[in-house]
């Protein structure tokens, strides 16, 4: 960054160089350009000079260009830029999502293929860390708050960029650079051809008329990246380093509080009493990472395979899932634990094979019935004489009800299904439509989760409230699961598409339709996946109901 008179350069593109701003995507891949021409068909339709841009082949390539991480001191921000389909803004603590209505006002669209200024009002904003960025590329605004944080690329978005600048009152005038004195033309051509010209260069090239349609090369690589690209392109969502940020300790952790000694990113000083600073990454996220799975670190391992066996037998080794600390409970099984944790570690880290060993072993496989003489010996069952009675979650409660009805839809993937919305549910932010009843049949695993409304059937029987992470479940026993189940609009519409289909089924008397309903055999409840009765071996066929046997 650099000054001029009260005005502080941000990013300075003019010289060829990225001026330590962080160039990330496709369209970036050979570095900045300047001297490239810009090609409609074969012939030369512009040239781009003293610029970054993402066209440097052909627009519509997806790139990413931010700054460094800075502090706001001025009033205001200029970018002189062009673009087509494209974004630039201003990111203010990291604060990237649902940016309307507060931070609405620091996105600005790029609507000028040519250089033009791009103000931003910034000065309420002073003391606060940001950073610009611009993406080729643009959100959708006028979408579900699900969508509007979608890129969309297009076959002509691009964006070119040449300076940044804070400034306060008027905004700063910046002339180009110099032209650089005595270029041969021999030299600009050949800097050209390599695309390695500097803008002095390019101009030479241009005056001599090397720009005026004869050259009918396209630039190397641009083939290829036109016929990568896709019509409708399709995004995930990543992390891109920055810059290195550091932060002083908040004193009593008020964030007015900050001391000024800068802590450099380190791992937890409880696991790492030698604090040897990160260094691989600049946001230290890599660091971190391998810090967390280092096989000196027995941890991470531990509190993974032991959500899993709280995950199959209903209770963790440690039964305190979330807290290993010194006010969480002892583990029952010392050794098991250490022994499953070296073991996940050495599968790779595959949760599938852990899970696979559990559901396995001995213990899983043993009965429900406690052996005489041990319920009163180990009356928690914490040493696994047999096999613990789970508690249905809530997800499994509607997924059975469904299944049971017939109404299931057993569709795999797809888009989340919106929440059904009561009369009940109000509130800011709510949204403007419904979803279905029975949320279209399919099971709770799809069924959209809106943080201010969540399903009043789901919250009654223990679904946790995704304000934080749960890695246990209450399991309660309160009046308001047996109401629900009689009263909830969802149960009474799944009971009545139940009993049309009983009543369709063909029965002799009231009594065997009566059986039918309430004689459910739970060997055969598994048994069907395998479409057959193991007590009366009947066929899939033959059963007339769903889960039960005739």
């Amino acid at each position: 960054m650099g000054s001029t008179g009260s005005a502080v350069i941000l990013g300075d593109f003019r010289k060829d160089t990225y001026d330590g701003w962080y160039a990330h995507g496709p369209a970036f891949a050979a570095g900045p350009v300047s001297g490239v021409p810009v090609y409609t068909g074969s012939r030369i339709d512009s040239v781009l000079t003293g610029v970054v841009s993402s066209r440097r082949h052909v627009p519509g390539v997806p790139g990413a260009l931010r700054s460094p991480t800075f502090t706001i001191e001025h009033d205001s921000i200029v970018v002189v830029a062009a673009g087509h389909k494209s974004v630039i803004r201003i990111v203010l603590d990291n604060f990237q999502l649902i940016r309307a209505p507060i931070h609405g006002f620091l996105d600005q669209e790029l609507t000028a293929r040519t250089l033009s200024d791009y103000v931003f009002d910034v000065a309420m904003w002073k003391g606060t860390k940001a950073y610009i960025e611009l993406l080729a590329g643009t959100y959708d605004k006028q979408q579900s708050i699900t969508d509007h944080h979608l890129l969309r690329l297009t076959e002509d978005s691009f964006f070119d960029i040449a300076y940044a600048v804070a400034f306060d009152g008027e905004r700063p005038a910046l002339l180009m650079p110099a032209v650089e004195p005595s270029l041969s033309l021999a030299g600009a051509i050949r800097a050209w051809s390599r695309e390695e010209a500097s803008a002095a260069q390019a101009r030479r090239a241009i005056n001599e008329g090397l720009s005026s349609g004869r050259l009918a090369r396209r630039a190397p690589g641009a083939e290829e990246l036109s016929r990568a690209r896709l019509p409708e392109p399709a995004f995930y969502m990543g992390l891109t380093d920055g810059n290195t940020v550091t932060s002083g300790v908040f004193h009593r952790g008020n964030a007015r509080m900050e001391g000024e000694e800068r802590v450099p990113h380190r791992f937890f000083t409880a696991l790492d009493p030698a604090q040897v600073p990160f260094d691989k990454s600049a946001s230290g996220r890599l660091d971190m990472a391998e810090a967390m799975t280092d096989p000196d670190n027995p941890l991470t391992a531990r509190v993974m395979v032991n959500r899993l066996w709280h995950h199959v037998f209903g209770r963790g080794i440690v039964a305190t899932v979330d807290n290993f600390g010194v006010q969480g409970s002892l583990p029952s099984h010392p050794r098991l634990l250490d022994y499953l944790a070296v073991r996940f570690v050495d599968q790779g880290w595959s949760v599938k094979g852990v899970l696979r060993e559990l559901v396995l072993s001995r213990a899983f496989r043993r009965g429900t019935r406690a052996p005489d003489g041990l319920d009163e010996a180990d009356p928690q069952n914490l040493l696994l004489s047999h096999y613990p009675v789970r508690r249905l979650e809530a997800e499994a409660i509607r997924d059975g009800i469904l299944a049971t009805s017939g109404e299931l839809n057993a569709t795999l993937f797809g888009p989340p299904v919106p929440i059904h919305l009561t009369p009940f549910m109000k509130g800011r932010g709510r949204p403007k439509e419904s979803g279905p009843l029975d949320g279209e049949g399919r099971r709770s695993l799809y069924i959209s989760v809106r943080r201010n409304f969540l399903s009043p059937m789901m919250l009654a029987f223990d679904k946790p409230i995704p304000f934080s992470t749960f890695g246990r479940r209450n399991t309660s026993n309160v009046p308001a699961q047996s109401l629900t189940m009689l009263n909830d609009p969802f149960v009474a519409a799944q009971a009545e598409a139940w009993g049309e289909r009983l009543v369709e089924m063909a029965h002799a008397t009231i009594e065997e339709r009566i059986t039918h309903i309430i004689y459910i055999c739970v060997r055969c409840r598994v048994r069907h996946l395998q479409k057959r009765c193991r007590r009366r071996k009947h066929t899939w066929k033959q059963l007339p109901g769903i889960w039960g046997c005739p």
